[in-house]
């Protein structure tokens, strides 16, 4: 198997070889990672010169909780907002998640983290799910996920409690 490696633009690269008359391009590693380093991409040669190519082996998995740590890390947000992100996705998403592939989290899943919000006010489960919301967008543009899944709708309206003043006041 005769394997070449380009660089497709800066700190992004890309692995290709021919399989059985067919194109292979290899743009991630085995654990669904980019290539963004030299090193990286030797270590998928030395791979696949090692193991061959076998297609089951090289179908990627972007695991959630690292793929939501990223985010957050990456997020440029206030270092208070950035400190209560990090403390709803190690509380919250991660223990419910947990290392689940993010490629297969749908909208059932969706729903049956929603139903462990109910004894949250609206305002809450509105916001933490926002917040999750927020990931997949982010996942969708890097075009990490091909669709975004459906979030309930939940509507929150505040009480409006005007304070009127009396002819004494």
């Amino acid at each position: 198997m005769n394997i070449h490696y380009r660089q497709t633009r800066p700190g992004h690269f890309q692995v290709y070889f021919s399989e059985k008359g067919k194109r292979v391009y290899l743009q991630r590693n085995s654990l669904g990672e980019p290539l963004r380093t030299l090193n990286q991409v030797k270590s998928v040669i030395a791979d696949l010169e090692g193991n061959g190519y076998d297609p089951r082996y090289w179908t990627f998995k972007i695991p959630f909780d690292k793929t939501i740590r990223e985010w957050v890390k990456l997020s440029d947000c206030s270092p208070d907002w950035q400190r209560k992100k990090e403390k709803i996705v190690e509380n919250l998403f991660i223990p419910f998640f947990k290392r689940s592939d993010a490629l297969q989290i749908n909208d059932g899943n969706i729903a049956e983290f929603h139903k462990t919000l109910q004894k949250k006010s609206k305002k809450t489960q509105k916001g933490y799910l926002d917040l999750l919301k927020s990931f997949f967008k982010w996942m969708f543009t890097k075009k990490m996920i091909a669709e975004m899944p459906e979030f309930p709708k939940i509507k929150y309206v505040p009480e409006y409690d005007p304070h009127t003043y009396s002819k004494e006041e």
